[in-house]
């Protein structure tokens, strides 16, 4: 029996039911007013300490990323830092800390009756883009509405079912959007076999022709570990990507980096961990990956071993991209 990740749908979206819509239409659509008063404080908030970094960085006087993402274009890409940020400070409020609590203290009552109150993230389908946002019992609430568009309006707040976005649930739907949001060519991975039972897709970036171990988002990642693997396979054999095959310039930068530099990788990462040489069998074989997870391990074990292993596939891609751009300058 295969054990069940709940990180994989931590962060869908659910339809509200007549009882979340009547606590909802209850506690949070009278007090809507004040709540959005609220989110924009903490958003203005967010703004005034990333404006500053940006203004230092483009003077040359700072780290030009800041958190990994480019400061001197926010709040462009800042969706899931903003959302997480606005998080914290509502959950803080609604402990009374904080200078935001009377904006949400109407949470507090509607979370006690079992409101639902979530981090979320989807396709938004008229991008399409991926986007980080909130669920609040019937509501849809984005407080980084800018973030991809930056001229439109920083907070949104609709009722869910007045969305245009949807939950993210296998590898086709992930990187048909991917392509488009981050400018990717996408292809099977059947180059670095090493990690394809966890990372099925390599790409091309057509901006600079860099190659790429196709990352995922943690749900993706983990709703494949709930298929057993199923999902790497579909996206593999049965997909709109299955038949696709890398430009021959880019298969053989990716054959000779599987065969001059990937070795080493590996080898220096079960220097590192030595129970890494039996785990790593696990992402590049779909059906030891399944014997693994139905063999009843522990909870920790299952979180750990997925962490090493994801580390080493992240250790991959970040060489991976510097060597293809250097290749393809030579």
């Amino acid at each position: 029996m295969l054990p069940i990740f709940p990180e994989a749908t931590a962060n869908d979206c659910v339809a509200a039911d007549d009882a979340m819509d009547t606590l909802t239409r209850k506690w949070i659509t009278p007090n809507m007013g004040l709540i959005t008063v609220g989110l924009r404080k903490i958003r203005a908030r967010v703004d005034a300490h990333f404006e500053a970094q940006k203004a230092a960085a483009l003077k040359g006087k700072a780290a030009y990323l800041s958190e990994m993402k480019d400061v001197t274009k926010y709040p462009y890409g800042y969706c899931d830092i903003i959302r997480n940020i606005v998080w914290d400070h509502i959950h803080a409020s609604v402990k009374g800390k904080g200078p935001y609590v009377r904006y949400f203290a109407a949470l507090k009552p509607f979370l006690q009756k079992g409101g639902l109150f979530r981090k979320i993230w989807g396709e938004l389908t008229y991008g399409p883009y991926f986007q980080s946002a909130m669920q609040l019992g019937a509501y849809y609430i984005d407080v980084s509405n800018d973030t991809v568009v930056i001229t439109k309006p920083k907070l949104e707040i609709k009722f869910l079912e007045d969305t245009q976005i949807v939950n993210v649930d296998d590898f086709e739907h992930y990187f048909r959007v991917a392509e488009s949001y981050f400018g990717w060519d996408v292809y099977p991975n059947t180059h670095l076999p090493q990690v394809a039972a966890l990372y099925p897709a390599v790409a091309v970036h057509r901006k600079t022709g860099a190659l790429l171990l196709g990352g995922v988002a943690k749900p993706i990642f983990y709703k494949n570990l709930n298929s057993g693997g199923a999902l790497a396979t579909a996206f593999l054999e049965s997909s709109q990507f299955s038949d696709r095959r890398l430009p021959g310039e880019s298969a053989d930068r990716l054959a000779a980096f599987r065969k001059d530099v990937v070795p080493q990788l590996l080898a220096n990462a079960m220097s590192d961990d030595a129970a890494l040489s039996d785990e790593l069998a696990l992402a590049g074989d779909v059906g030891k990956l399944r014997a693994w997870l139905e063999a009843g391990h522990a909870k920790d074990r299952y979180h750990q071993t997925c962490l090493r292993l994801e580390a080493v596939a992240n250790k991959v891609g970040s060489v991976l991209r510097p060597y293809s751009v250097k290749e393809l300058a030579a």
